[in-house]
């Protein structure tokens, strides 16, 4: 009789012990309606009010129910054992978002020469920097406003513009299309760089292809190529040959169309 027991006693013993070092393999994980994920445990719990979490590295965090899109409990990966996925759950879903890129241009409409004075054959490249801040609506579509610098090879623009961005899938790696629109103030103007010639700003269109990738959670690298069109105009001076020497100055319009790269971060 005694050993019976004994063996009831033990058999009690090892599933209490297996319940718990299960438990212990599994972690609570909140997402949140804004796209973030947080992993722990939940420590707090007021019923449809709030949640109290505590993450492995000790931080406490406490979010009301109406934050919460679900709450579920999930297996832990030891450290050694995890690998870098992309899946969806690091996409960012919604919410403020910033896009900064750096630009590079090349002349395409082969006209720039002709106002660009030393630029030859308007082989010389453009370069630039831009940064949009916006609001995505959700992973698909996003809109915001943008300031950038551009610098051609005498003056220099900066482009005040808005921009939409449209991705055609929600995973952690997308094809993306966007289309920025505005007006270009002179350098001049705003932080008052010089140029060896009188020129004024104008439109600015810039549509673009993209790929976006995700590479940890609502941080992502982007890559974009298209046209960039800048309409400004330039001061200029006509002299003229030997028999009829004139001098005649008036301002050009002119069209500036560069084939562009844009390389930046998305957070």
């Amino acid at each position: 009789m005694k050993r019976k027991h004994f063996y009831l006693f033990l058999s009690i013993i090892l599933l209490n012990t297996k319940i718990v070092f299960a438990q212990g393999n599994y972690e609570d994980v909140l997402y949140l309606k804004n796209g973030s994920v947080l992993h722990g445990i939940i420590i707090e719990q007021v019923p449809n009010v709030s949640i109290k979490l505590q993450t492995k590295d000790r931080n406490i965090f406490v979010f009301k129910m109406e934050e919460i899109l679900k709450i579920t409990k999930e297996e832990t990966i030891p450290a050694q054992m995890k690998r870098p996925r992309l899946t969806k759950d690091i996409v960012k879903k919604r919410g403020y978002q910033n896009i900064t890129e750096i630009t590079l241009g090349r002349n395409v409409l082969g006209n720039n020469n002709e106002s660009f004075p030393g630029n030859i054959d308007g082989v010389l490249p453009t370069i630039g920097i831009q940064t949009i801040n916006g609001y995505m609506f959700n992973p698909y579509l996003s809109a915001g406003i943008g300031i950038g610098l551009q610098l051609y090879f005498n003056p220099a623009f900066v482009p005040v513009f808005a921009d939409v961005h449209l991705n055609f899938s929600d995973g952690p790696i997308t094809v993306f299309a966007a289309v920025d629109a505005g007006y270009s103030f002179t350098g001049t103007e705003i932080y008052g760089i010089t140029s060896a010639q009188k020129y004024s700003g104008g439109g600015y269109f810039n549509p673009v292809l993209g790929i976006k990738t995700y590479c940890s959670r609502n941080i992502a690298l982007v890559f974009s190529f298209g046209y960039r069109q800048q309409e400004c105009r330039f001061y200029e001076t006509e002299y003229g040959s030997y028999p009829n020497y004139y001098e005649k100055s008036s301002w050009k319009d002119v069209t500036l169309g560069y084939f562009n790269t844009r390389i930046g971060v998305v957070f």
